[in-house]
């Protein structure tokens, strides 16, 4: 029965680790948007269904933006029906690059999120305090 309880520590702990080290990455890359990011016009080139190994209905959007020396560069991102017939309706849409690689890291405006940023300070939080909580029982 033991060993049972610290095998499911164990498990909670490595999924925690996990979807800790997965909310930090995410974060670190929204706050890249945030901070150095640089706003741009696109337009949509291409609409398709997305292959994705879930079955899920996802379209992917491609489109073409230019950055602020004029050089074009493309982009996609899969969306949920939905959003990509609203992008699609709209032609033109504002997107957010990095100046360091446009290539490979940009997303539309209305793509971005805060909420990996939040987990990511609330799961620190959450750390920090069961951390107090080990010491100030370790000094009883």
């Amino acid at each position: 029965m033991d060993q049972r309880n610290e095998l499911a520590k164990f498990r909670a702990i490595l999924f925690f680790g996990a979807f800790f080290l997965m909310a930090g990455f995410m974060s670190c890359t929204e706050l890249r948007y945030s901070i150095s990011g640089v706003e741009a016009e696109a337009r949509v080139t291409d609409i398709e269904r997305a292959v994705t190994r879930r079955r899920s209905n996802l379209i992917e959007v491609q489109y073409r933006f230019s950055d602020r020396g004029g050089k074009s560069h493309d982009g996609g991102v899969n969306l949920p029906l939905d959003d990509a017939k609203e992008l699609a309706l709209q032609r033109k849409f504002p997107v957010v690059y990095l100046p360091s690689n446009p290539r490979y890291y940009s997303t539309p405006v209305q793509c971005r999120s805060m909420v990996w940023p939040v987990i990511f300070l609330a799961m620190t939080a959450g750390l920090g305090a069961s951390i107090a909580v080990l010491v100030k029982k370790a000094k009883a």
